[in-house]
C-alpha cells in the first residue's frame, strides 16, 4: 500500500509517475475512523497509442500474437468446423502472414500502447474494385486492452493514414445454445 500522505514526496511521485492528478485534500471525520487527513487523487486512462509500420523486424512478433488471434477467433468459429479446433499441443497456428511483410500490395502495423505490444493490423489491396481500395486484412487487440477503446482509436488512425475507398468484410457468428 502506498502511503498517499500529500507529505511523503515518494508517495506523491509514485502516484504522478502513474498518472494520477491530485485533485484535494481533506481531513475524513467519523466514529469509524480517526480523524485523518485524506487526499483524493484520480486518473483516466488515455493511453499513448503508437501503430508501428513494421517490417520483417517485427514478423515473428506479429506471427507469436497471431496465436491469441486465432484462441480468440475459435471461441467464436470453434463450431463452424473442426479446423478451429484446440490443437493437441495446445499452441494455436496462425495463418503465415510473411506476404504482409514483402507484397508492396500490403502493409503490417504493430500496436503499442505505451511500450507494450497490444495487437496488430494486416491491410491488403485484395479487393476486384480499383488500386485506390483498402481491405482490412488481419486486426488483433490483445484482451488486455480491448475494454479501453484502443480498437476503436487504432481503427480511425488507420483510416486517417490511409484515405480513399475500404473494403470490409464482417462475419456473423451465431452460436446455437
Amino acid at each position: 500500500m502506498i502511503d498517499s500522505n500529500s507529505a511523503n514526496p515518494k508517495a506523491k511521485h509514485v502516484y504522478m509517475k502513474a498518472r494520477f492528478k491530485h485533485v484535494c485534500d481533506f481531513i475524513m471525520e467519523g466514529t469509524l475512523a480517526a480523524q485523518a487527513k485524506c487526499i483524493i487523487y484520480y486518473s483516466k486512462f488515455d493511453p499513448t497509442i503508437s501503430i508501428i509500420n513494421a517490417t520483417m523486424h517485427y514478423y515473428s512478433c506479429i506471427q507469436n500474437i497471431a496465436r491469441f488471434y486465432v484462441y480468440d477467433l475459435s471461441r467464436e468459429c470453434g463450431s463452424i468446423s473442426s479446423d478451429w479446433a484446440r490443437p493437441e499441443d495446445g499452441l494455436y497456428e496462425s495463418f503465415d502472414f510473411k506476404s504482409y511483410f514483402i507484397d508492396p500490395s500490403r502493409k503490417a502495423f504493430l500496436v503499442k500502447v505505451y511500450d507494450e505490444i497490444a495487437g496488430f493490423v494486416l491491410l491488403n489491396q485484395a479487393t476486384e474494385d480499383s488500386t485506390n481500395t483498402w481491405n482490412m486484412g488481419e486486426f488483433f487487440i490483445i484482451a488486455k486492452f480491448k475494454s479501453v477503446s484502443i480498437a476503436t482509436r487504432v481503427a480511425k488512425e488507420i483510416w486517417n493514414m490511409h484515405p480513399g475507398k475500404w473494403k470490409f468484410l464482417l462475419s456473423l457468428i451465431i452460436s446455437q445454445p
